[in-house]
């Protein structure tokens, strides 16, 4: 699913490529991460989406977009992640404002 929010989203044929080729490098770098099937599908929606709001937000140069969907994902995790004791969090606009890229 994670690659077809790419593959269909409206976006030139070139920009398109560059979309699907951030997603896969980055997800080849992050994916020995993550094991279970339910935690793959999550994280590669999670980068996809990431990706596209990139991309929404007029980023179009590849080694940008890779490091800030690096970063992202990075923060996103954290921000998920329960510390002890603690629910998860929620990654919302004002967590990514302190965002640096």
């Amino acid at each position: 699913m994670a690659q077809s929010l790419i593959d269909t989203a409206s976006y030139d044929p070139d920009t398109l490529t560059m979309l699907s080729q951030a997603f896969d490098d980055v997800w080849r770098e992050i994916a020995g991460n993550y094991h279970a099937e339910a935690m793959i599908e999550d994280r590669r929606n999670r980068l996809a989406t990431i990706i596209l709001g990139l991309a929404d937000g007029g980023e179009r140069d590849l080694s940008r977009m890779k490091t800030c969907a690096r970063k992202l994902m990075a923060h996103a995790l954290q921000a998920t992640s329960p510390k002890q004791g603690q629910a998860p969090g929620r990654l919302t606009h004002r967590t990514m404002s302190g965002l640096q890229f």
